[in-house]
């Protein structure tokens, strides 16, 4: 364990960029109106959770919006956490602004990010390299609507350009919106299992895209 640290240490802590929006997003319609799902468990809800991932780029773009509905939620609702491999992975945020009364607060700085080391198997020698880019945001209210969005660029080597996925349409606390999207070659042969009930696909062609 000593080792797996001394290493960990050396390597030093990685860099959380900031960056604009990647080219190739296609952002959904959407509107900063108040969600209709109106209770949740922790205090608020997802009005919107937008997933796009560029097979080709081995990039995955989020763009997230949570609403805070009860004073619960300023708690349970203000932090922020993404995970990454520094190893394979490069993360970039492009935005972080609360929205209130339907006017933005910037909240993007590199100044209000904690990188820090997300190993949970170290007690069983096992380092995998896993870090967590953590904020917690000061002035939340409740009625306040958090939108960040983020990509994260690398594949894992291990796979050999082979791409798979799991892709869920529910999460831990009501969404309102969701979307989640594939931009992939037209040469690339996809093949898909469902489970339970989800959501027809939707094929659309761009160029040598799909």
């Amino acid at each position: 364990i000593l080792l797996l640290t001394a290493c960990a240490v050396e390597a030093g802590t990685p860099d959380v960029g900031i960056t604009e929006l990647p080219d190739w997003v296609v952002a959904p319609e959407h509107t900063y109106k108040k969600s209709a799902l109106k209770s949740a468990t922790d205090g608020f809800v997802y009005s919107l959770w937008n997933e796009q991932i560029h097979v080709e780029k081995g990039a995955v773009y989020n763009n997230i919006i949570r609403e805070i509905i009860s004073e619960a939620g300023v708690q349970n609702g203000s932090n922020i956490s993404v995970n990454f491999n520094p190893a394979y992975e490069k993360l970039e945020f492009h935005k972080i602004t609360i929205w209130r009364d339907n006017k933005p607060l910037n909240r993007l700085s590199k100044s209000v990010f904690k990188v820090i080391a997300n190993e949970e198997e170290l007690s069983r020698f096992l380092y995998f390299g896993n870090y967590s880019a953590f904020l917690i945001l000061d002035d939340v209210r409740k009625g306040d609507q958090i939108e960040y969005s983020y990509t994260i660029t690398g594949n894992n080597p291990v796979f050999a350009g082979k791409f798979s996925r799991e892709i869920y349409f529910q999460g831990i606390a009501p969404i309102s919106q969701l979307y989640t999207s594939l931009i992939v070659s037209k040469d690339r042969d996809l093949h898909f299992k469902d489970f339970n009930t989800v959501p027809t696909a939707k094929i659309y062609h761009m160029g040598g895209n799909m």
